[in-house]
Order: C-alpha cells, then sequence, then structure tokens
C-alpha cells in the first residue's frame, strides 16, 4: 500500500498527556494544577553558572562535528551570551533516535524556544548505561503492522555507556532489519540516504543518534549538547567538586524528599541508599561510589577523600554523574528558562528541588512534553465510520468491541427466526386443520410439509449465524488492526514506532508538519490523522 504525501495534518481529538499515562498520579495532579503536585518544581535560588563562552566554544564544535547546519551552528554561538534564554531537554541516544516520543521532546523544546526567542538544547545521555532502554525501536509495514528492530546482543562491551556502543557492523546488521521494511515505501530511499548518510563517519550510537538530529532539526537550529566532550566535562567540574565537598547532604535531602512525596501520595522514583553518592567512577563501566566512616569507597575500596577530590580535579572525564546529578550539571551549564520533561521525567524531577538547592543551583520551571498519537487515513475513516473516540481504543476496548458486535445486528436476527417458526408453527396448524376436514389422511402429508420447510428454516437460519460470525470476526479484525496501530501491544504508539516509518511514507517534510502542529500543545496529547 503506497501512501499518497499527507496534506495539512488533522487533530481527531486532544487530551492531557495524563489521560494515557497509566499511573502516574503526580503527572495528572501537576496537570490539574493541585498544589500537592506543583509545590514541588519551587525553583531554587542559587545562581551558579559555568562559563558561557567558553560553552559556546565547545558546543560550536560539537555542531560541526555532527555535520549540523548553519542553524545550529548560529543557535551555538549564541549561548555566548549569559542573556540569552535556553531551553533545554534530553534523551539517551535511542536506536534511529528511538521511539518518536524522542522527536515530540526535541519539537517541544523547538517551539518553546522560538516563542521565547531562546536557544533549544537537546542533552544527548550517551553517558548513561541502560543498554535495554535504547538498543531497540519498531518499524511499521505497509499495513501499519509493528516489526521490532533490535541493535545486536552481542555488540559492544558489558557496562559500556550507551553512546559508546560501537556502530560499524552493528549498525549494519540494525539496517539488514529495517531497510527491508522501508524500501517499498514511496520516500523510503530518502529513509535510507538519511540512515546511511548519518551512520558515515560514526564510530558509536553516540554519535549516530546526534547526527540524525542534526539533519532532522536542522532548519529550526536544535543545538546537541554532548556531555562524554571532555572540555565539557571539565567546565562541569565545580558540580561535582560540589558534590563531593559535602558527602551524602544531596543524598541526604533527596531521601527527605522521597518520605514528603510518600506523604503527598506520590511513589519516589529516585530513592537512594543513605550512604550513596551522585556520583559514578567510571573505567570502562560505572561503579558506584559511596561514604561511610569518613571515607569513600569505590566497588568496596576505601579511598581517601583527598585522594578522591584530586582524582576528579585529575581527570573529571573519568566521573559520571548519576540521575540525580545529572540534572545539576545540565544546569549549572545552562541556566536554563525551562526544562522539557517527558511524563517519567516530571515524577524524579519533582524530588530534585532540595538538590539543586544544596548545590547552589537554579531549578529551571519544568515543562511537560507534547505527545502524539499518529493515525493513519484508513484507520480515521474507521473511527468516524464507527462513531468512537481514539482513546477508547485504549481505555475501553473489550466495551467498545462489544457495543460494535451488538450494533451489527445479531439480536434482530435472531429474533426474526424465532418469530418466523412460531408464525410457521401456526400456519402449518391451520393448514393441517383445513386439509384433515377435507380428507383425514393428509394430515401426515401437511405435518410432513411443516417439518420440511422447518429444516429449510434451520438451514437458512444456519447459514444466516455463519454469515455474522464471518462479519464478527471481520469486525474484530478491524478492530484490533486499528488498535494495534493507535496503541500496539495495548501500548502507547510514541513508545514504540519510529520517526523512520515516518520518513518513509511521507518525507523528511513530515517534521515541518509536526513541528507546527505541536507548537504550543505542552501537556497535551493528539490523535493525528496522517
Amino acid at each position: 500500500m503506497r501512501e499518497a504525501p499527507p496534506g495539512p495534518l488533522s487533530v481527531l481529538a486532544r487530551v492531557p498527556l495524563a489521560a494515557v499515562q497509566r499511573g502516574g498520579a503526580l503527572l495528572a495532579d501537576l496537570q490539574a494544577d493541585k498544589p500537592a503536585a506543583t509545590e514541588l518544581f519551587t525553583a531554587g535560588a542559587g545562581t551558579s553558572r559555568a562559563d558561557r563562552a567558553a560553552l559556546a566554544d565547545i558546543l560550536v564544535d560539537q555542531q560541526a562535528r555532527w555535520g549540523a547546519g548553519e542553524a545550529a551552528l548560529a543557535q551555538a554561538r549564541r549561548l555566548a551570551d549569559p542573556a540569552t534564554p535556553v531551553v533545554t531537554v534530553g534523551q539517551q541516544p535511542g536506536l534511529l533516535t528511538g521511539p518518536l516520543y524522542t522527536i515530540y521532546k526535541a519539537l517541544t523544546a523547538l517551539t518553546l524556544a522560538r516563542r521565547h526567542g531562546g536557544v533549544p538544547v537537546f542533552w544527548v545521555g550517551a553517558d548513561d548505561d541502560d543498554r535495554a532502554e535504547i538498543d531497540h525501536c519498531g518499524l511499521w509495514d505497509a499495513g501499519e503492522a509493528l516489526h521490532p528492530i533490535h541493535y545486536p546482543c552481542d555488540a559492544g562491551a558489558p557496562g559500556m555507556l550507551v553512546g559508546d556502543l560501537p556502530a560499524g557492523d552493528a549498525a549494519e546488521a540494525v539496517l539488514a532489519g529495517a531497510l527491508p521494511l522501508l524500501r517499498d515505501l514511496p520516500h523510503g530511499a530518502a529513509a535510507e540516504g538519511l540512515l546511511r548518510a548519518t551512520l558515515a563517519g560514526s564510530a558509536d550510537l553516540g554519535a549516530w543518534f546526534a547526527r540524525l538530529l542534526a539533519r532532522l532539526f536542522a532548519r529550526w537550529g536544535l543545538v546537541l549538547c554532548d556531555p562524554r566532550d571532555p572540555a565539557l566535562r571539565r567546565l562541569a567540574l565545580p558540580v561535582l567538586r560540589a558534590e563531593l565537598a559535602r558527602p551524602l547532604e544531596t543524598t541526604r535531602r533527596l531521601r527527605e524528599r522521597a518520605a514528603e512525596l510518600r506523604r503527598r501520595g506520590y511513589p519516589p522514583a529516585l530513592t537512594k541508599p543513605e550512604h550513596v553518592v551522585n556520583l559514578f567512577r567510571y573505567d570502562g563501566h560505572r561503579q558506584r561510589i559511596s561514604f561511610t566512616d569518613g571515607a569513600y569507597a569505590i566497588d568496596g575500596v576505601r579511598v581517601a577523600p583527598a585522594a578522591l577530590r584530586a582524582a576528579v580535579d585529575d581527570d573529571p572525564g573519568g566521573f559520571v554523574p548519576n540521575a540525580v546529578l545529572r540534572p545539576v550539571v545540565q544546569e549549572y551549564l545552562f541556566g536554563s528558562l525551562a526544562f522539557v520533561a517527558g511524563p517519567h521525567e516530571a515524577e524524579y524531577w519533582a524530588e530534585l528541588a532540595p538538590v539543586f538547592a544544596a548545590l547552589d543551583v537554579r531549578m529551571p520551571a519544568v515543562v511537560i512534553r507534547a505527545g502524539a498519537t499518529l493515525v493513519p487515513r484508513r484507520h480515521a475513516r474507521r473511527l468516524r465510520q464507527w462513531e468512537i473516540a481514539p482513546l477508547d481504543l485504549l481505555v475501553a476496548y473489550d466495551r467498545l468491541r462489544l457495543t460494535l458486535l451488538d450494533a451489527a445486528g445479531p439480536d434482530a436476527v435472531r429474533e426474526a427466526f424465532a418469530l418466523s417458526r412460531a408464525e410457521l408453527g401456526r400456519v402449518a396448524a391451520r393448514l393441517a386443520q383445513a386439509v384433515a376436514g377435507v380428507e383425514p389422511t393428509l394430515a401426515a402429508a401437511a405435518a410432513a410439509a411443516h417439518q420440511r420447510m422447518a429444516h429449510e428454516l434451520e438451514r437458512l437460519e444456519r447459514k444466516t449465524r455463519k454469515a455474522i460470525e464471518r462479519g464478527d470476526d471481520d469486525l474484530t479484525a478491524r478492530l484490533a488492526a486499528t488498535r494495534e496501530a493507535l496503541f500496539p501491544h495495548g501500548g502507547l504508539q510514541e513508545r514504540a514506532l519510529n520517526v523512520c516509518s515516518l520518513i518513509g511514507r511521507y518525507g523528511e517534510g513530515i517534521i515541518a508538519q509536526l513541528v507546527e502542529l505541536l507548537d504550543g500543545e505542552e501537556g497535551q496529547h493528539l490523535f493525528v490523522e496522517i
């Protein structure tokens, strides 16, 4: 099935992002502006900032390395002025950019920065080690069935930072699974060209991811920031020093905030053991640092405080912030006007205000990203035909299926056959009585005729029932196919489908349409006919 280029994208429905996220009471309360949630995001009072001129130079070099366009280079240069507003967003380097929510994050940051005259900065979380988070995505076939694409499980070494996972042969194995799904699409050659052009010169997944985003958002000046850069790590060194200057202070405050969240009815996401420092030692894999009895320990080996601080000063690249400290490093560098968060990120940012305050760094406003479910035209037609809301396919599927099957009319058919059998019995009785008055032996013939007619009626009923069942099966199959396209495996499309499926169908111009569509839609989830 070949798709025509999309016209203007049409919004079928719009709901708060919390409505499509199962669980997540904090997000729902935050979007409902309940003080129990909003009070958790009060900004800290610190004023620490990095040398923005040095930061701009580092990021100009990074943009050039990724092959970014002049718009991104110009935006990176603007960062030299500390008065330039910044909107930050981030994500680990997902395979082929990962699921669509990464794209929606970037789009939200772009449009928010554009409205504030600022610079959108995408923090490439290449120094994470959660491989299971980034090693897969999904591509549609021509019928919108989702096919998983995986990074080879035997590529790279255990414990590697995800950004360091090698490209090379592993990336070619990824393409071997992806390209057959793209090549038959109207713009499949463009999608293949995008993947191959950005892979060229990319030694690892972090670089490939950055090159893909640089290409997709070249028109809008998205600035990419890879924290693995040694110069950037040295620029952020004051945050690491501050963490080590008061061992366990940030952990203590985090644990106090976790207790506060529980009192408010929200489960904490970032609770750490009381002796854990929010920094890893990294020498090919991340090693936890703890502090007890006046000394640090790295994987059980005791290290004197002075020795660890000297090691950090000597080689800041050998230390990696954890999920608690990373946002503080980011905001020390950028001093953002706002940070664009996904629903799960918002939950752990709710715990971070005391950590920001402890390290004297201002916490930015947290803005919930926009989201979308893309509804191919044939599925949009079905939704209109059935007069159902897209979200019902997720939250009320079984009830919806039964309602549609009942509307198909099998009860009316059963009633018609029951009435026909009763009427036939009455007709046969009158007929038998009439013919028996003429000739008594004809009563048996009348009974036999009634039996034959009843048998034929039963045959017709069986055939009708089978036709209804075939219709039910067809309706159920079409409903299931529409649900799977919008909510693959009962989950959100944006957490599975990769942007290359859209580019293969509609070309890279679909990005511009999504930019305009999601402008001003922070915190909303749109169902979009495409």
